[in-house]
């Protein structure tokens, strides 16, 4: 498990998920320990790019709570990063694209002629194109999953959104947001989800609280805006202490 490699380009710095610690440390962990070969465990074929773990197991390796894991993995399902199924003893997960990741071991020890090079860079220049135009088809369709086929329950979420933001109109038919609402409804039901929003008019105004005006944001900002809100509670709760002394 901890022979070879796998390639990281510099670009990874401009991935969504690049400054959320959490997702960041629980996706390259997998990338880091999945099988880069066919195995089988206990009559389960596991492929490259699989690995069988549990939250419980993944949270004391990367010394992480199991809540932190959980919400990292469906934040990388969000965005078409993995996809995993899972018993009640232990899950699979899979790493799409896990090939993207992985380098031919041959040492470059031969010196590279002047027709190689120009091979390479005609063969680099095709594979860069070719790379940009999957990056526009991903952006109309994230993870492969037009806006029809997601939770109708969504478009309630940004209604609520719009009296937040107007510009979240136009965000009906947009799959990436369609994804943040369906993630929103599976994990922390749509009840709670519009309770939330309907503080953001007030609080995106408020010190220390973060500004969240999109589905999006939401998700990314959910614990944040949780802890802001205790803590304005908190503070609330102390004033008010004094005021009666």
């Amino acid at each position: 498990m901890n022979h070879g490699w796998i390639k990281t380009h510099r670009k990874i710095t401009e991935w969504e998920w690049y400054q959320d610690s959490n997702v960041f440390r629980v996706f390259f962990h997998l990338l880091l320990t999945a099988n880069h070969e066919e195995k089988k465990w206990r009559g389960i074929e596991v492929k490259r790019g699989q690995k069988i773990t549990s939250y419980q197991h993944m949270a004391d390796e990367l010394g992480l709570s199991v809540q932190s894991v959980r919400t990292a993995i469906k934040k990388l399902k969000l965005t078409g990063e993995l996809t995993h199924t899972g018993t009640s003893k232990y899950s699979i997960f899979t790493i799409l694209k896990w090939e993207t990741y992985q380098i031919d071991n041959t040492p470059p020890n031969k010196p590279v002629t002047n027709k190689q090079q120009t091979t390479n860079n005609q063969s680099t220049t095709n594979k860069n194109d070719k790379k940009e135009k999957n990056v526009r088809m991903k952006r109309i369709t994230v993870a492969g999953k037009p806006a029809t086929e997601h939770n109708p329950i969504g478009a309630q979420i940004i209604e609520a959104m719009i009296l937040v933001d107007r510009k979240n109109k136009r965000y009906y038919g947009i799959p990436v947001q369609r994804s943040a609402c369906d993630f929103l409804i599976e994990e922390y039901g749509l009840e709670e989800v519009k309770k939330r929003i309907g503080f953001l008019n007030r609080t995106n105004k408020m010190p220390f609280f973060p500004t969240i005006t999109t589905p999006v944001q939401l998700v990314d900002n959910w614990t944040k805006l949780e802890n802001a809100m205790h803590r304005y509670k908190a503070e609330l709760e102390t004033k008010t202490k004094r005021e009666i002394l």
